[in-house]
C-alpha cells in the first residue's frame, strides 16, 4: 500500500509539490497517483495546460491553487 501524502500549489515555482521535511518535492507532468476527493480515490496523470490539471479516464479536473489534496504516490 502506498503512503498518503498531500499536495500543494508553490506560486513561487509554478508547480505542485509534496512537502517534505527539507524542501518541498516538485511534481511534474505525467505523474500518475492516486487522487482522494472526499471518500472517493481516482487514478490520475498530473498535466499542465494553461492550468495544472489532473487526467481521469476521460475526465480533466483543474487543481484549484488554494486546495491541499490528499493523495498516494
Amino acid at each position: 500500500m502506498r503512503k498518503r501524502e498531500t499536495i500543494r500549489y508553490d506560486a513561487d515555482r509554478d508547480v505542485w509539490c509534496v512537502p517534505t521535511s527539507a524542501r518541498p518535492s516538485p511534481l511534474h507532468c505525467g505523474e500518475c497517483f492516486t487522487l482522494y476527493v472526499g471518500s472517493k480515490a481516482y487514478e490520475c496523470r498530473l498535466e499542465l495546460d494553461t492550468d495544472w490539471y489532473v487526467l481521469m479516464q476521460d475526465t480533466k479536473f483543474v487543481l484549484h491553487r488554494r486546495t491541499v489534496y490528499a493523495v498516494s504516490l
